[in-house]
């Protein structure tokens, strides 16, 4: 007896496993937040180290382990009740309802001012991709006249290096990036608005991009968007344009581009049968359920349209009553997603008069149920995003107005949204909304709202907050997000000239606003002499502008209207012209010019860019000149106004 006793320690001091009953009895806390993160214990017997922790179906990582507890951080969820499963080699045990996550607070605030460049933009559309291959998504903004501005995540949902990828002569309004060329690498797409061509950039990796001139057709935009899908499928992406056209002077009309795999496309629009659709958005899936792609054509001013695929890259015109019957629907880009859970996909349409619900029954026969589900709305839609913003398990709604604040429209869980656009701090109406992106950019599980503002705006960057965040001065946007923790935040004062967009500048300055590389201008109407001009730039955080090239010389000729101030004198040491901060290396005077006929001793620019000295005493309009992001003032935290 005591030798069996002795052989059965030794082989358990050895290792051996014990295969005893694995059992799961409790789980504490018994709630916590969908967002994850928080340290939970569970208790129960038969446990060890290489246990694998469930809840909810997703993975827990176990932190500690013994027999009878397993420490663990708890993964996202979705708000409800979670089954809590343990697993270790065969054996399994699991806790039915054992763990709550509650939803989200439906509050977002505005962290563009600590994780976005501050940088006005006059933005056009939005795309997401893991342009670096690190894991996280990066951010593709149409920058219109100036080409795309590429904002590099850096894996915690800050976008710190900025980059612009310029394109001559090209007026970006939308962009795709995607894998065309089938290299692994991100290329992009860019639709253009005005004459210019739309374009293919091919990646060379590190947001490096190459012109491809060959890879479309000849395609010029309104407006244009593309959508990217798999039509045939064949394993490369394809686009449907809308806003298209075949010249400079063509009526815009969808086009379908059939990729080669290579990324080189070509048209084929034969493929939607009947007249060129003039559609104002297309939503793409798989409306019918067969496991094909169908196609919904938002539509101006004929009814809205449903394509049917049959899985090979041609589709059909879906039966008359498949959607709601409306002859001038004004519809935007829709949304498509399941709102009321019976597990077919349903659409959110924007219009310019009265947003849609159509909700599907299955065989994409949609029904008009507006009012069931959405109710009175004050404010109309321009395109739409479906997404579960506060993990409760259903889809809101993101949604670009025409034009004002980004509007958030909160499923109360039986389907109907009601609008909570006021949770979201810094969400104004006064700046204009071009696109919206919705990612996990900072890989949290929570999605972020990444906002692309017209007018020369910054972007926005809407976030989730915490509960029982600290705001210490009230504001609503949590320290940590807060410019100036201990004042309002100051989010004016990394804006140029104090303004947050072009119409902010004309409301407050009476001048314009235009933005070049890293500078941005004040272009001033209102004549004075050389003297006051100068203060009339400094009061608003500026200086007369310093011209250093021709390119620069020339886009500033283009906002003038009458002759303009420059920061330029001779009156130090006749004839040594020089800026106020630096020596003049490059001159662009009129002929003739300077000539001191009256003891003129300050340049200015004339309406077609040459340059003429003046008496200082004379008049002329005011062009200012600052950085384009203005770096944090630490005494602007101290002072009364917040340094606003």
């Amino acid at each position: 007896m005591k030798t069996r006793l002795f052989l059965l320690i030794a082989f358990a001091g050895c290792g051996v496993e014990v295969n005893g009953p694995l059992m799961v009895t409790s789980i504490s806390p018994l709630r916590g937040s969908a967002r994850g993160g928080q340290t939970a214990k569970i208790e129960g017997a038969g446990f060890d180290k290489k246990a694998t922790v469930k809840v909810g179906g997703l993975e827990a990582r176990v932190l500690e382990a013994t027999s009878t507890e397993l420490k663990l951080i708890m993964p996202r969820g979705v708000a409800g009740l979670a089954k809590v499963e343990v697993s270790l080699g065969d054996r399994q045990s699991a806790l039915d309802g054992g763990f709550t996550y509650e939803r989200l607070a439906f509050e977002l605030v505005d962290a563009a001012e600590q994780r976005v460049p501050a940088w006005p933009l006059e933005g056009g559309g939005i795309a997401t991709a893991d342009v670096q291959g690190d894991g996280d998504l990066d951010v593709f903004q149409a920058a219109r006249g100036e080409g795309v501005s590429v904002y590099i995540n850096d894996g915690l949902g800050g976008f710190q290096e900025h980059v612009r990828v310029s394109v001559p002569l090209a007026d970006v309004w939308s962009v795709v990036a995607a894998d065309f060329s089938g290299d692994g690498v991100v290329d992009l797409f860019l639709g253009t608005t005005g004459k210019t061509r739309s374009q293919v950039l091919l990646g060379e990796g590190a947001a490096e991009f190459t012109p491809s001139p060959d890879a479309l057709p000849a395609l010029f935009g309104t407006a244009q968007v593309a959508t990217p899908l798999d039509l045939e499928p064949d394993g490369d992406l394809d686009l449907i344009v809308t806003g298209s056209a075949t010249t400079q002077a063509g009526t815009p009309v969808v086009m379908v581009l059939v990729n080669d795999g290579r990324g080189h496309f070509r048209d084929a629009s034969e493929r939607l049968p009947g007249t060129p659709l003039a559609a104002t958005g297309i939503t793409a899936g798989d409306l019918d359920r067969d496991g094909d792609i169908d196609l919904f054509f938002s539509m101006d001013a004929e009814s809205n349209r449903l394509f049917l695929g049959d899985g090979r890259g041609a589709f059909q015109r879906a039966a008359g009553d498949a959607l709601p019957h409306d002859l001038e629907p004004r519809a935007g880009r829709a949304a498509l997603g399941d709102l009321n859970e019976d597990g077919f996909p349903d659409l959110f349409v924007p219009t310019a008069t009265q947003d849609r619900v159509f909700i599907n029954d299955g065989t994409a026969h949609f029904a008009d149920l507006t009012e069931a589900f959405l109710g009175p709305e004050s404010s109309v839609g321009l395109a739409a995003r479906l997404v579960d913003l506060d993990l409760d398990g259903h889809l809101d709604v993101a949604l670009v107005e025409r034009p004002g604040r980004v509007r958030l429209l909160r499923n109360d869980g039986a389907g109907r949204l009601f609008d909570y656009s006021a949770e979201a701090v810094g969400n104004d109406a006064k700046l204009s909304v071009a696109d919206v992106a919705v990612a996990d950019f900072d890989l949290d599980g929570v999605p972020e709202l990444f906002v692309s503002r017209a007018g020369l705006s910054r972007p926005s960057l809407f976030v989730l907050t915490l509960p029982g965040e600290l705001d210490s001065d009230g504001d609503r946007w949590p320290d940590r997000f807060d410019t100036c923790p201990l004042r309002p935040v100051a989010s004016k004062a990394r804006a140029p000239f104090g303004c947050r967009s072009a119409a902010e500048c004309r409301a407050q300055t009476g001048c314009d606003l235009h933005v070049l590389g890293a500078s941005a201008y004040l272009s001033c109407a209102v004549t004075s002499t050389w003297a006051e001009a100068g203060e009339r730039c400094a009061a608003n955080g500026g200086r007369l502008v310093e011209i250093a090239d021709v390119a620069e010389n020339d886009f500033l000729r283009t906002k003038l209207s009458v002759p303009a101030w420059i920061g330029l004198d001779d009156k130090t040491v006749e004839g040594t012209w020089s800026w106020q901060s630096a020596s003049a290396v490059w001159f662009n005077w009129a002929m003739g010019q300077p000539d001191n006929s009256n003891n003129e001793d300050c340049a200015s620019i004339m309406v077609n860019g040459a340059w003429n000295d003046l008496p200082c005493a004379g008049q002329a309009a005011a062009l200012c000149e600052t950085r384009r992001e203005q770096p944090i003032d630490p005494s602007a935290c101290l002072s009364a106004d917040g340094g606003l």
